[in-house]
């Protein structure tokens, strides 16, 4: 009996050492195919870790919501509390996101600590809101004048989510263009963007391969200069005026824009739909003044001028 029972217990030891040996071994080859196993803290056990994570994230939720505000005395237990919950499943993208709004812009660099180490969560790889997060997070802080090297970080981080996302989200782009105005020692902030923008224009038309990068940065112009000019909170200043004047009868004087307001008008247009202002009519017959949409007036047949 005695032999039996050593016997058991000694193939018991075996295979508990041999488990534990194999368990290191596929936790190493994780490793190697997923960084983000090595930010949890001991081993999984049939997704334990995920449960783990789920229900510390339902007590978060629970404890910021009984927390009125950010402050000094807390945000070191938000972030403690937000950190144990990605050491048990870094892939969690919902605490990323949610996790980080929950402490800006109180706490904003743990905030942005917290989302770049989403950034580079291979099972999150897709994900451009977590990029954009950090991105909008570091250029945006209304409490603090931000450095040049923060800005330029926030750069790489908006092209990063704009690279996941495609080009799809119009804001990603916006953000990122402001936030390069934004590095411009110019103060005016309407002429800076507007710069960078016209710079943008200039290099996607000289590109084969820009036609819709083109495109889409014209738009961009146009509503730049748009709304330099309308916005009656902060007025454009005579020279920002005098440079949107440029820009329209120069690299926009295809688009026919109003010279009042920018708004674009057709061919044989008297007056501005917006603001009623005259425009320079185009696209009319220069014998009897009907516009002319082929290579012909279909009125008096008289040949259209270019």
């Amino acid at each position: 009996m005695k032999k039996s029972l050593t016997t058991h217990l000694l193939i018991l030891l075996v295979t508990i050492i041999a488990g534990w040996q194999l368990a290191s071994h596929l936790r190493s080859v994780q490793i190697e195919i997923d960084t983000t196993k090595s930010q949890v803290k001991g081993y999984s056990i049939a997704g334990v870790d995920k449960l783990i994570s789920e229900i510390e994230w339902m007590l978060y939720i629970y404890y910021r919501g009984g927390e009125k505000s950010v402050n000094e005395e807390n945000e070191q237990e938000l972030y403690d509390r937000l950190d144990k919950i990605i050491s048990a499943n870094p892939n969690y993208e919902i605490v990323y996101t949610m996790g980080a709004a929950g402490l800006y812009p109180r706490a904003t660099d743990k905030a942005v600590e917290l989302l770049k180490r989403g950034c580079v969560a291979p099972h999150l790889s897709k994900s451009w809101k977590i990029p954009y997060l950090v991105a909008f997070y570091e250029s945006q802080d209304f409490f603090k004048v931000i450095p040049k090297e923060v800005m330029k970080d926030s750069l790489q981080y908006y092209e990063m989510a704009i690279k996941r996302n495609g080009g799809k989200n119009h804001f990603l782009a916006s953000g990122y263009y402001r936030t390069l105005a934004k590095l411009d020692s110019e103060k005016d902030k309407n002429y800076a963007l507007l710069k960078v923008l016209l710079q943008k224009w200039r290099a996607t038309r000289n590109s084969m391969e820009g036609n819709d990068d083109h495109s889409d940065i014209q738009k961009r112009l146009i509503k730049a200069c748009k709304d330099a000019v309308s916005y009656e909170e902060e007025p454009a200043t005579p020279r920002t005026l005098a440079f949107i004047e440029k820009i329209r009868k120069t690299v926009l004087h295809d688009e026919h824009l109003c010279a009042s307001c920018l708004t674009h008008y057709n061919a044989g247009d008297k007056y501005c739909e917006t603001c009623g202002k005259g425009v320079k009519i185009y696209g009319t017959c220069q014998k009897c003044n009907l516009v002319v949409e082929g290579k012909f007036c279909s009125s008096c047949g008289t040949q259209a001028h270019k």
